[in-house]
C-alpha cells in the first residue's frame, strides 16, 4: 500500500510530464480498498445468489518459498474473482481452506456450496484431490442429494505431461546407447537431448553465457529474421517441442557460427558442438522437432482457442486413435501429406519443415517416435 501513490505519481509523470503533489496517503489508499473489496464481495455475493449453477476455477503457485492461492467463479451473470490468498503449504486440505475462507468473507458456505456444479483446474493431483473433499463438503450440506461436482481439466496441460514422457524416452535411448560426456554446461538431472535444447535457448536469451546479438546478426544473413526458438524461461507449454525443432533445422548453421566466429568458444558453446556431434543426441532431437510438427503444434493451436470443454473429447479422441497408428508405423509423420488435425491459421515455416527430412526404414529416429508416441499415447488414454 506504501508504495502506490508513488506509482500513481510516476505514470502521471511518463504520461503527461507533470508532477502531482497531492497524492492519496496510506491511510485514505486503505479506505478505498476496504470500501472497494465491500463493493465487490457485494457484487459477487449478487452474482452467486442468482446463479443456478456455478463453475469454480482455482489454481496455485509457489514464488520463492512462499505459497499462493486464487479462485474464481463462473455462473449465469459472468465470471468474478473470489481472491487470492497465500497459503502455508500446497495441499489439497490447504486449497479447500482457502476456498472457503475466501467464500466466508462474501457469502454464507451453504449458499456457495449448494450452488457449486463444477470445477476447472489443471491436472495436478493435489487440485483433483481438492474437488473430492469439496464434493464430500456439498453432499453433507444437502440431504438426500449424492450430487457430483462435474471436473474440468485445462487442455493445455497435458502438453507438460507430453514433454515429461518425452524426456523419459530420451534418457532410456541415450543409456541404451551408452550416450556420455565428461564435461558439459548441463542442467543436472535432465537428458543430454533436453540439455543441447536448453543451451541453444541459452545462446539466444542469456547475456551472460549466450551470444544473442551476433547469433541473430548472423542468422539474418543467412535469411533467417525469425529465430525458431523460444526463451524457456517465460514460456512453459510446447516450449520443449517448438525448441527441439528449430535446434535441429539450425543445427548446421550454429556449427558453422560457432567455429568460424569465436577463436575460442566458451563452455557453452564447446559443449553445444559436442552435443551436435553426437548422432543419438541430434537424432532424439530431430524426433522430438517432428512430433512438434505433427502433433503438438496443432494440438497447442486447438487447445488454446477456448473451446468449451466438452469440444475438446473429440480431439482427444483422434489424437489417440492416429496415436496408435504411429506407434506401429512412425514413418508416416515424414509423409508432408500427412495430418491428424486440420487446423486454420496455423503456420509453420518452411525452414522447420525441414525436420521432416526423408529416413531409412532402421533410423533411430522413427525408433525414438515409437516409443514416444506410445507414452505419449498411455498419457493421452487417461485424459
Amino acid at each position: 500500500m506504501q508504495n502506490i501513490s508513488d506509482v500513481i505519481g510516476s505514470i502521471v509523470k511518463i504520461v503527461n510530464g507533470h508532477e502531482i503533489d497531492n497524492l492519496p496517503s496510506v491511510a485514505s489508499i486503505h479506505n478505498m480498498s476496504r470500501e472497494a473489496k465491500a463493493i465487490c464481495n457485494r457484487q459477487v455475493e449478487e452474482a452467486i445468489g442468482n446463479s443456478e449453477n456455478i463453475t469454480l476455477m482455482k489454481d496455485a503457485t509457489s514464488k520463492q518459498g512462499r505459497h499462493f492461492y486464487g479462485t474464481k467463479i463462473s455462473g449465469s451473470e459472468g465470471e468474478f474473482t473470489l481472491g487470492i490468498k497465500e497459503i502455508s503449504s500446497g495441499s489439497a486440505e490447504q486449497y479447500v481452506k482457502a476456498t472457503l475462507d475466501i467464500v466466508h468473507e462474501i457469502t454464507e458456505e451453504n449458499a456457495f456450496l449448494t450452488k457449486l456444479t463444477n470445477c476447472m483446474t489443471d491436472r495436478s493431483a493435489t487440485e483433483l484431490k481438492s474437488n473430492k473433499i469439496l464434493n464430500q463438503l456439498k453432499n453433507s450440506k444437502e440431504e438426500n442429494n449424492e450430487m457430483t461436482i462435474n471436473e474440468f481439466q485445462c487442455s493445455v496441460h497435458p502438453l507438460l505431461q507430453f514433454a515429461d514422457e518425452v524426456e523419459k524416452v530420451a534418457k532410456d535411448i541415450e543409456k541404451t546407447n551408452s550416450v556420455r560426456f565428461n564435461t558439459l554446461f548441463r542442467n543436472k538431472g535432465e537428458s543430454y537431448t533436453h540439455n543441447l535444447i536448453r543451451c541453444i535457448s541459452k545462446l539466444f536469451y542469456n547475456e551472460k553465457v549466450g551470444d544473442p546479438a551476433y547469433c541473430r546478426t548472423f542468422l539474418k544473413s543467412n535469411n533467417i529474421d525469425n529465430i525458431p526458438i523460444q526463451d524457456f524461461v517465460g514460456n512453459r507449454f510446447n516450449t520443449l517441442f517448438y525448441n527441439a525443432c528449430g535446434t535441429f533445422c539450425l543445427k548446421d548453421l550454429l556449427s558453422v557460427y560457432i567455429k568460424s566466429s569465436k577463436n575460442k568458444p566458451n563452455f557453452l558453446q564447446t559443449s553445444i558442438l559436442q552435443l551436435f556431434e553426437n548422432d543419438i543426441v541430434t537424432s532424439i532431437c530431430q524426433s522430438i522437432g517432428i512430433i512438434y510438427i505433427k502433433i503438438t503444434a496443432p494440438y497447442f493451436s486447438l487447445a488454446s482457442q477456448n473451446k468449451p470443454a466438452l469440444q475438446m473429447k473429440p480431439v482427444y479422441n483422434t489424437l489417440v486413435e492416429e496415436l496408435e497408428k504411429i506407434v506401429n508405423k512412425p514413418a508416416i509423420l515424414l509423409d508432408n501429406d500427412y495430418q491428424i488435425f486440420t487446423v486454420d491459421n496455423l503456420k509453420i515455416s518452411d525452414f522447420c519443415q525441414g525436420v521432416l527430412k526423408p529416413l531409412d526404414e532402421n533410423s533411430i529416429v522413427l525408433q525414438c517416435i515409437s516409443k514416444m508416441a506410445s507414452c505419449i499415447l498411455g498419457k493421452c488414454q487417461k485424459i
